[in-house]
């Protein structure tokens, strides 16, 4: 009888104290507004690209001005507020912005609760394992240009490249994998995501192991198909979830 696998998920990835803890916060106030302002709430974190720390504060009050005005909306206006005024940097800013879309992909999937169910993953290397505890695995993608010691590291990393082993958040039901990688912007994905991705697939289809991988954007899935189909990697299969299928997946 051929071995089975099954996988679990090891959370490595890590935020700033002050930033990191408002992920729960965010999961369980987003699972209680009203789905139907998730497209309006995404394009804030496609607008706010342009927030930094000189002008943090005008646009959160322009932001509430214009969100405001929608019925139900003062409990998700003030974690905004108060999530991003905790920032001390522009670099704190954009992870915030991650952790908040990364949030709402958490909150088509229960209340913050499930982050200690280790069905659940996020910020986490996938650890494969058979079921008779032979064989582990931790998937990683290790890029060879850091390897190459006549090729500057730096410029390596500034042209997209680097190591990458963790999924942004991932599911897994005893049976099948659905495993999330997560960018503002549909442009957001590049080299290291690739090959991890890559990566990720190879190792799954493998040992046998049934998974989906979803590409998820703040923006439409349209733009989403448009710039895979730029990065030719419409082969890694990857099932776009923009706005608009986050609000169907959320709870009414």
């Amino acid at each position: 009888m051929p071995q089975s696998y099954s996988i679990s998920f090891c959370r490595t990835d890590r935020l700033p104290e002050h930033i990191e803890p408002f992920y729960e916060e965010y999961i369980n106030r987003v699972r209680k507004m009203d789905r139907k302002y998730i497209p309006d709430f995404c394009r804030m974190l496609s607008t706010s690209k342009q927030w930094n720390m000189n002008n943090i504060n005008e646009k959160l009050c322009e932001w509430e001005k214009h969100f405001g005005k929608r019925e139900g909306t003062r409990r998700i206006i003030e974690l905004v507020k108060r999530s991003f005024s905790a920032c001390t940097s522009k670099d704190e800013i954009n992870k915030l912005r991650g952790l908040i879309l990364e949030a709402i992909v958490a909150a088509c999937h229960g209340n913050s609760d499930n982050l200690k169910n280790s069905q659940f993953g996020w910020g986490a290397v996938v650890i494969v394992e058979s079921t008779n505890g032979i064989d582990k695995k931790e998937i990683k993608y290790r890029c060879p240009k850091l390897k190459d010691p006549t090729i500057s590291k730096s410029d390596v990393i500034q042209n997209g490249c680097n190591n990458r082993q963790t999924v942004d958040f991932g599911y897994w039901n005893g049976k099948h994998a659905k495993l999330y990688e997560c960018k503002i912007r549909p442009d957001g994905i590049g080299c290291q995501e690739i090959n991890y991705i890559t990566t990720l697939k190879n190792e799954l289809n493998n040992v046998n192991i049934s998974h989906e991988v979803f590409f998820v954007s703040a923006d439409s899935s349209d733009n989403i198909i448009i710039n895979l189909k730029k990065q030719k990697i419409e082969h890694l299969r990857l099932i776009p979830l923009g706005y608009r299928e986050l609000l169907r997946m959320l709870p009414a």
